[in-house]
């Protein structure tokens, strides 16, 4: 009787525990389970995707997408055979930059996801949005600063935040500092700077985008003027420096030329020196004049007088250029001096130019001899063709030495005077004198002999150095020397259309300093020497590369690679390995950090290249997902990730499943293989009942007997 009693005990207490577990096991099938929609962060004008945590196979998931400016999108997907509903936002939809917010409704209500949110970042620089501003500014140098703001977009005017930019000036004399004390563009895509000038005149400024490696289109333009300048006061003469016309020349087109620093007393026969300079309308040197000019003398004395050969001005002339000992006239008088531009004969200019016998006596004294040289004159010529003139007796027969070489024979007038024009002299000292000879050729008499030199070439210069030599960044500063051991008049260098001044170093070398272009590539350096009498050399053997892309092939740095974090408390530890190979090195790390994989919302650099970091402020029992990038020196990132990691802050380190079991989808070609759904899985039915029945008629057994 006591076994069979503890026997229908048994039976009822495991019929309870089965009966339990069922229950339980149908309290859990219909639990309903918080659901959660996802966006995948992506680029201004892009598409990106939309989708929802696990659902019941075939539910009908309705996104509602609220835009930065708080428009609303409503979007439809249904779960597929994984259970995972999406839609596609297109990017006629994301070209505003900012955090989305995400709402989710199932089945027309009857589940709500707590809102979400995603970010669309703004895009690549755009080279025509961007700009700086304002493009023209006249400046007070000593009582005014100028300042320039920098502004970044992309295709879709979205700001650009986070790029490393550059001012570049034309001038090498610029102060230049950064509002805020960074050169980063501000969430407003923004970076200001305030400029000091230290000269006057207009200078340039462009823009250099570090971290996307571009030069900006957009330029602009501020002429300084001293406080004292009177052209200042003039609005026509502010405008005039920005005349679309001339591109960085204060301006117009030529008008007219004036000769200038003519000497005071010309004599007979003497080589002078003239300057000529180009003007506008407005009087204002035109210092890109590139026109070519001829000299001209109106009136009968115009075969007396020798004048320099067609000339075209260089960018080196800067609109004026003085013609060294080119001048000459034979005869005392009045010469009516003319230059005209062959290209527009309505500019011209004139001077009228009085000629004196001269007193050479001092020059060359009277001898005893019936001959009398007048030129040439002892000194240095840059002409090698010299006229040769004086008096002798009448209608006689001369004949006249260089270096006491016959050059030619001649007969001077019924009055005794006598001119020879050369033909050309070599470079070097020459003693040149007159003879009178009979009718056999034999000297009778000499003039005393007039010693002076020939130099028509130009200075020797041994050698042109130029630091750094290698391929520089836009806005390098440059420094030029060139060594010579003459005395020059000029030297300067001409890079891409800009004249720079080398000065003369104690030392004894010509030394000047520029600011490399704006624009990537080669650039040639013409430089330009002219000696004390007018002697130009010009040498174009030098060259600079301007952007090191062009030069050394630099990539972008690989991915950061075995990033581990180790949790704690209210802080992550994360360590990683250094790109295994580099072209350029690693200046710090970007972290990019979330609470999902697909949405890693948080960024911050590192200070260093260490490869040990920690985030503190954490929530402890939130589970974090964090990502590392490497940043080299010019801003450039790696591209993608190796590893997206994860841990739950104050708890133990998570393996991350790959992305197929992040978003669900792992194994879903397995699931039509299974042979059965998982309400047929666990205890089979007909045992149950077996064991229900067997429950009960044991429970009915015990019962009666008490009864009895």
């Amino acid at each position: 009787m006591k076994i069979k009693t503890i026997l229908i005990s048994l039976l009822v207490i495991a019929a309870g525990v089965v009966s339990t577990a069922v229950s339980a096991s149908s309290v859990q099938d219909y639990t309903v389970v918080p659901v959660q929609a996802y966006g995948m962060d992506a680029v201004a004008g892009t598409p990106t995707i939309l989708r929802t945590s696990k659902l019941n196979v075939g539910s009908v998931a309705t996104f509602t997408v609220v835009q930065p400016g708080g428009k609303q999108l409503q979007f439809q997907g249904i779960a597929d055979d994984s259970g995972i509903a999406y839609s596609k936002l297109s990017d006629y939809y994301t070209s505003v930059a900012g955090t989305y917010t995400l709402l989710l409704s199932v089945d027309g209500g009857s589940q709500q996801a707590i809102p979400s949110y995603f970010k669309i970042n703004a895009g690549q620089l755009s080279m025509s949005n961007s700009e700086l501003s304002p493009k023209d500014q006249v400046v007070h140098t000593g009582s005014e600063v100028a300042n320039l703001t920098v502004k970044l977009r992309d295709n879709f005017n979205n700001p650009i935040s986070g790029h490393i930019v550059k001012l570049v000036s034309s001038s090498d004399s610029d102060s230049i500092s950064y509002l805020g004390n960074t050169n980063i563009s501000n969430v407003n895509g923004e970076v200001n700077f305030r400029i000091i000038p230290s000269s006057t005149g207009l200078v340039n400024y462009s823009v250099y985008d570090v971290t996307s490696d571009v030069i900006l289109t957009s330029r602009a333009k501020i002429v300084y003027f001293s406080s004292a300048d009177q052209l200042f006061t003039s609005n026509k003469v502010r405008m005039a420096a920005f005349g679309s016309s001339n591109e960085g020349n204060a301006s117009g087109a030529v008008d007219h030329f004036e000769f200038q620093e003519v000497p005071a007393n010309v004599t007979a026969n003497q080589s002078v020196s003239i300057k000529l300079s180009a003007y506008d309308a407005a009087s204002q040197l035109v210092s890109n004049y590139s026109g070519k000019v001829r000299f001209s003398v109106d009136g009968s004395n115009a075969g007396f007088a020798t004048l320099p050969d067609d000339y075209t001005f260089g960018v080196s002339d800067q609109g004026s250029r003085v013609f060294s000992l080119a001048f000459n006239f034979k005869q005392p008088g009045v010469y009516n001096l003319k230059v005209t531009d062959l290209a527009n004969v309505g500019a011209y200019g004139t001077k009228s130019i009085t000629v004196s016998a001269g007193d050479n006596s001092g020059a060359n004294p009277v001898s005893s001899s019936t001959v009398v040289l007048i030129s040439p004159l002892p000194g240095t010529f840059s002409t090698n063709v010299q006229v040769v003139s004086g008096t002798a007796p009448a209608s006689a027969k001369l004949k006249i030495f260089d270096n006491n070489v016959e050059m030619s024979s001649i007969v001077a007038d019924s009055s005794g005077k006598f001119s020879y024009t050369t033909s050309l002299l070599a470079d070097g000292i020459h003693k040149m004198y007159v003879a009178v000879v009979n009718d056999i050729g034999t000297v009778v008499s000499n003039s005393p002999a007039v010693e002076f030199s020939i130099l028509t070439k130009g200075s020797k210069v041994s050698q042109i150095v130029v630091d750094p030599a290698g391929p520089v960044d836009p806005g390098t500063s440059i420094n030029v020397k060139a060594y010579t051991g003459d005395t020059l008049s000029k030297a300067q260098v001409v890079v891409s259309g800009n004249v720079y001044t080398l000065e003369k170093n104690p030392a004894g070398y010509y030394e000047g300093k520029f600011n490399a272009p704006i624009d990537f590539g080669t650039y040639k350096l013409s430089f330009s020497f002219v000696s004390d009498l007018g002697v130009e050399t010009k040498s174009d053997d030098k060259s600079i590369q301007v952007g090191k892309l062009g030069a050394v092939q630099i990539s972008k740095p690989e991915k950061v690679l075995g990033l581990v974090a180790k949790p704690a408390d209210s802080r992550v530890i994360l360590n990683w390995s250094a790109p295994a190979s580099l072209l350029n090195p690693v200046k710090n790390y970007r972290i990019y950090y979330g609470t999902s994989p697909n949405s890693l919302v948080n960024a911050v650099d590192t200070f260093t290249n260490a490869t040990t970091w920690y985030i503190p402020g954490l929530k402890n029992g939130t589970e974090y997902y964090f990502a590392v990038a490497a940043v080299d020196a010019k801003g450039n990132i790696s591209d993608g990730f190796d590893k997206i990691a994860n841990a739950v802050v104050g708890g133990v380190v998570n393996v991350v499943q790959p992305p197929a079991v992040q978003n669900g989808s792992a194994g879903k070609a397995e699931i039509k293989n299974l042979k059965g759904g998982t309400s047929k899985t666990g205890p089979e039915m007909f045992w149950l009942v077996i064991l229900s029945v067997m429950g009960g008629a044991c429970y009915n057994f015990v019962s009666k007997k008490k009864c009895r």
